[in-house]
């Protein structure tokens, strides 16, 4: 079928889909609860437990059950707690046919994207989730309320591995849950909660494809269960299957060309074809195809075509537990999960980036070109064993090119800085396969008539093997060495002579295998477990009060280990052409002992302007092997002055340990992104130009350069160009020395449920959470402004940021090869500080519309007023506000407004119908000024960024879907995601950071699949 003729169908389709309206229901279950399992649907008049509802809310449970609110580990149903709960029900999920549960947690307003599907260069092959923009290492993703064991030595669980086919509901919980779960869960839990008594066979099937025809996924998933033992036992067993195709850069127009978030030009890196080098002082200098001299540079090369807006994953998950009572006063109960997936990512063809590489005068293929031979020999170095650049005379290059062995007198070898692209190999593949399995096993019981005892172990690992094909620096280095064209110097490896010297096409196949390599790097992590508690009422209540006390006490063991190698090449700074970083082994161990209890009181319930009043507090101890003993307490109350209306707070102390990357990660050169060099180009004074605007003149900056490792020859030639593909070199690793971090978190709100608006609730609560004594590191653009910007205002180079400067001493410029470029230094400190503020506004109505349906609406909103970091506690450190801001400091953005709107129109023949719409608000380029100090820089300069790429719109994205229950037993689901086919913004591919900047936009923010349908059928037995 023509790529027209499909896209007119979808088309057509897609319209008489919106003119039908036929649409799913079941939305989010908002913080403002609903003990129906409708989306946005109010609580019934005068409900009493607001959380118990949202606890409820897609489930089977009796009234008389006990349900676990996430946020506390007591309980009784009728206590309510003092903080939000946002629940995702199971019909949501059904809605949005996801394929992950990141997916499903993408859009959620307060959350900031992290590392997902949609990352390509940068990721890890896993998706975690970044709740309030305060790092993915500072949230837990909890299974049944029991942690998961992590993918990385960063201790965060990828959201890949979750089982989505007996998930009931989701609870992500903000409110400061350090006290409960652990002093790691300082912005939150995300806790999927799996079916506890499912009967039956379920299967679900679904499958999805963008309206280009591109990104289709197909998913699967069997689950079987029953009740056995007169219902004393049960036991549920589920598999799935998901398979997710990959999406281009070259499929989409706005991804295509990379482009410069400087210029607004298509902007291709310097290692292109044919051959450039960087000696000699001068501008670079390119290989004329034409004439076969070296001339000006007239070609780079397009990295966008190759790289993938959405990666291909292939994943194979089994999920069981089972549970069996012996007796009133004992059940024992098991669960299991093994989760197999891979993924692959795409990056442009590897070669020579700017690698300093030896070609003797006598070099087969420059034997073909001997103008270009001689060109050589009066530009770069024949002796990097002297200072200067060491030319040879014309007589002194004809001896050389007949000198073919290396014990010649004659023979010399020319030192090149080249680039080359090794085009004619295509892209370099990274694959990504995981294997996860975690058993945990326990018992519990009654201990008394209203307390509960329960005992578990668990025990879980991963495994993570990354393969990756490239070029070899070593291999490349020995074909060059080669004095003819068929063999080379050393042949006992099966050496074959290379030719960079040619068009696009001399590099042969046969040259390839020889330079090419698959590399492998393992990362191992496991967790082991175990924690015995009691939870429950007191059976007693104080004396104007009628709900009981209810409490909570446990202790607690968890041991993590972890370890990351890389094969022997891969472990080898600069080893593997455009590694990034070199896989250095790393391992390390540590393990806690804690106790914890926490209790509701109801104070006062049933009296004038105190329908309720309630006092929650709490602690934790944890004693770590590594830091000695932290401590975490909370303490929050909450009170109903008439039953519409419920008034909230609750602070909580955290001290969080460094985890064993930031602990145990050596040293490592990586890549980090930088459109401007502050020293690139002639350093002149013109108008704008200067990075530091009070400098007098263009001298003092040449001077700060040459103190910050530009050599003196190079300063005012335009010998340092910008940095290649936007990219520069930043070293990074752990620090064993890290002590713990303070989290502060204070949250106060309101539920409203007024008797007089039948099936209306609504919640606001306010939220301020301090990071103190930080484990952060200095971000690029803290460097770069705090040395060659306003926070260096007597220019001098033994400011501290300036001596986080390490430029090649050669060349001066802060990318190239890692052995000899240490760029920017980003060292792991606990000097940093965090905070975030914000609002969260829910509110849900329902209402009948007698013989035609019923019509509700769920809205859920977030308005952060503040996202603020500072790496260094000095007056001349910037205190950076990234809320609404983009750039490469502020990443991803944390939009200042995001909000979701659920319309559903549920019809009484079986049909419902849904619209979603999302909100992101405006967003701009980083103020160049910072918050805390006028004078001090920030953002990038206004001059370096192209002006239509400071800003950004407000974006609004519609899906819409539709559900049929055509049967008892079977249910049919359609979606179109992106009604509108809205395309994301275009801001160039260098004005963020590597990982969320990509084809031109911010992947991980905004949509870039574009209109996109889905479909799915479910059985039910």
């Amino acid at each position: 079928m023509k790529v027209t003729d499909f896209r007119s169908k979808l088309l057509t389709t897609s319209a008489v889909l919106a003119g039908s309206l036929l649409i799913s229901t079941q939305a989010f279950a908002q913080t403002a609860p609903a003990p129906a399992p409708e989306p946005g649907v109010a609580p019934k008049e005068n409900s009493e437990a607001v959380d118990k509802a949202k606890a409820e809310q897609a489930t089977d449970a009796t009234p008389e059950q006990e349900l676990v609110v996430t946020g506390t580990r007591i309980t009784n149903p009728n206590l309510v707690q003092s903080s939000p709960v946002q629940v995702i029900g199971e019909g949501e999920i059904q809605l949005q046919q996801v394929t992950s549960a990141e997916e499903l947690l993408h859009d959620l307003p307060g959350q900031v994207p992290s590392l997902n599907q949609n990352v390509n260069n940068g990721g890890s092959g896993a998706a975690f989730i970044n709740l309030r923009g305060l790092g993915s290492n500072r949230n837990l993703v909890l299974l049944d309320g029991q942690r998961i064991v992590p993918v990385d030595l960063v201790a965060r669980t990828d959201l890949n591995q979750i089982p989505l086919a007996l998930i009931e509901r989701v609870d992500v919980f903000t409110g400061g849950a350090s006290t409960v779960y652990g002093a790691d869960a300082v912005s939150g839990v995300v806790n999927f909660v799996t079916k506890r008594n499912f009967s039956g066979v379920d299967l679900d099937l679904g499958s999805g494809i963008s309206e280009r025809g591109d990104g289709r996924f197909i998913r699967g998933a069997l689950t079987f269960g029953t009740n056995f033992a007169d219902n004393r036992g049960n036991v549920v067993l589920s598999s799935g299957y998901t398979d997710t195709k990959p999406i281009y850069y070259d499929y989409r127009d706005y991804s295509r060309v990379a482009t410069s978030s400087a210029t607004g030009l298509p902007q291709g890196s310097d290692t292109a074809v044919p051959l450039s080098i960087r000696n000699g002082g001068a501008a670079f200098t390119q290989l004329n195809t034409t004439t076969g001299l070296l001339g000006p540079r007239a070609s780079t090369y397009n990295t966008n075509p190759l790289n993938l807006l959405q990666t291909p994953l292939t994943r194979y998950n089994v999920f069981g537990k089972a549970r069996y009572e012996f007796s009133d006063k004992l059940e024992v109960y098991m669960t299991g999960m093994w989760t197999k997936s891979k993924v692959v990512f795409n990056a442009a063809p590897t070669g020579i980036f700017g690698n300093n590489v030896f070609v003797p005068v006598s070099n087969g293929y420059l034997a073909q070109n001997i103008p270009l031979r001689n060109q050589l020999c009066g530009l770069v170095d024949s002796n990097p064993n002297v200072n200067g650049v060491q030319t040879l005379t014309q007589a002194e290059c004809d001896a050389a090119a007949a000198a073919t062995s290396p014990t010649s007198a004659a023979y010399r070898e020319l030192l090149l800085t080249a680039d080359r692209r090794f085009v004619e190999d295509g892209p370099r593949v990274t694959t990504y396969n995981f294997n996860t399995f975690q058993f945990t096993g326990g018992a519990r019981g009654p201990l008394t008539s209203t307390l509960n005892w329960d005992v578990w172990v668990g025990y879980g690992e991963s495994n993570r093997t990354t393969s990756a094909t490239s070029g070899l620096l070593a291999n490349v280095q020995q074909a060059l060495r080669a004095t003819n064209t068929t063999t080379c110097t050393v042949t006992t490896n099966s050496c074959v002579p290379l030719n960079i010297f040619g068009p696009q096409g001399s590099i042969t196949q046969a040259q390839l295998a020889f330079i090419k390599a698959t590399t492998y790097n393992f990362v191992d992590t496991n967790l082991t477990q175990a924690q015995a508690s009691i939870s429950g009422d007191l059976g007693f209540a104080l004396p104007w009060a009628t709900q009981p006390v209810g409490i909570s006490a446990g202790l607690e063991y968890r041991k993590y280990f972890g370890f990351s190698r890389g094969d022997a090449i891969s472990a080898v700074p600069g080893a593997v052409l455009g590694a990034g970083a070199a896989a250095l082994p790393q391992q390390g161990t540590y393990y806690t002992k804690e106790a914890y209890a926490e209790a509701i009181v109801p104070l006062i319930e049933n009296r004038p302007f105190f329908n309720n009043l309630t006092l929650e507090f709490g602690g934790r101890v944890a004693d770590y092997n590594l830091t000695g003993k932290n401590y975490t307490y909370k303490i929050g109350g909450s009170w109903s002055p008439v039953r519409d209306l419920k008034i909230r707070a609750m602070y909580t102390r955290a001290a969080r340990a460094a985890n064993l990357s930031e602990l145990y990660q050596p040293q490592v050169v990586a890549l980090s992104n930088l459109t401007t060099d502050p020293c690139q180009g002639q350093i002149t004074n013109a108008a704008g130009t200067n990075y530091n605007a009070t400098l007098a003149g263009s001298t003092a900056l040449q001077q700060l350069c040459v103190a910050t490792g530009v050599p003196q020859s190079i300063i005012g030639t335009g010998a340092i160009p910008a940095p290649s593909s936007g990219q520069i070199q930043t070293t990074q690793g752990g620090n064993p020395l890290l002590e713990p971090e303070i989290a502060k978190t204070f949250t106060v709100g309101a539920v409203l449920q007024p008797r007089f608006v039948p099936n209306f609730a609504l919640t606001v609560d306010y939220y301020n959470i301090d990071v103190e004594r930080a484990i952060t590191n200095p971000t690029v653009n803290d460097i770069i402004s705090g040395c060659y910007g306003a926070g260096n205002p007597n220019f001098s180079a033994t400011n501290l940021f300036c001596t986080l400067v390490k430029r090649n001493t050669a060349t001066g410029r802060l990318d190239g090869e890692a052995t000899t470029t240490p760029g920017l230094q980003l060292a792991l400190s606990n000097q940093g500080f965090l905070q975030t503020r914000g609002v969260d506004v829910t509110a849900n109505y329902r209402q009948d519309l007698g013989s035609f349906g019923r019509l509700s609406f769920a809205f859920q909103g977030n308005r952060t007023f503040r996202s603020t970091f500072k790496a260094i506690p000095s007056p001349l450190s910037p205190l950076r506000e990234c809320t609404g801001f983009y750039s490469a400091s502020c990443q991803p953005i944390q939009p200042k407004i995001s909000w979701s709107l659920r319309t559903t129109l549920s019809w009484l023949n079986g049909l419902d119908t849904s619209l979603n719409w999302r909100h992101i608000s405006k967003a701009r380029i980083e103020p160049r000024t910072c918050i805390n100090d006028p004078a001090l820089s920030c953002g990038p300069l206004a001059s370096t960024i192209f002006d239509a790429y400071e800003r950004i719109p407000a974006y609004d994205y519609f899906d819409l879907s539709n559900r049929f229950q055509a049967t008892d037993h079977m249910t049919f689901t359609f979606t179109v995601q992106n009604l509108l086919d809205k395309q994301p913004p275009f801001v160039g591919n260098t004005v963020g950071a590597t990982a969320f900047n990509g084809g031109n936009t911010f992947p991980s923010n905004y949509d870039v699949v574009g209109r996109n349908y889905r479909v799915g059928v479910n059985l039910k037995f």
